[in-house]
């Protein structure tokens, strides 16, 4: 699953519960690999440019979504900006439940979001 932060920070939740964040810079990157038994994932950083081998088809997958979700679905709004500053340690999707009319997020920073899939699907 794909989706960007209203701070331009673009993330990927993986199938196997890792997730890989790209900083509102568009160059640093924060890879969040599994939880080892406690509820904070093990956070790597790292650049698009300098990354470990391992993650070369999540980078991949990372830019895809980037560009798709910033040129089709991420607009201006008031309530959205690029903090180019914040180069790691970026909030991130911990968890997330689709249900027949919504999806619900829980974010890392303690908020909550709610977003209509009816709204999702028609724009």
């Amino acid at each position: 699953m794909g989706y960007a932060l209203t701070d331009g920070t673009v993330g990927v939740h993986f199938n196997d519960s890792t997730t890989i964040l790209l900083s509102p810079d568009k160059e640093h990157v924060d890879y969040l690999g599994s939880k080892v038994a406690t509820d904070n994932p093990m956070r790597t950083h790292c650049t698009l440019k300098t990354y470990e081998e391992g993650l070369k088809s999540k980078i991949y997958l990372l830019k895809h979504f980037e560009r798709y979700i910033m040129d089709k679905l991420y607009g201006e709004y008031p309530y959205t900006f690029e903090d180019v500053e914040r180069v790691e340690g970026m909030d991130y999707v911990q968890k997330y439940l689709r249900m027949k009319h919504v999806i619900v997020f829980v974010l890392s920073c303690g908020a909550l979001q709610v977003s209509s899939l009816y709204l999702l699907s028609s724009t």
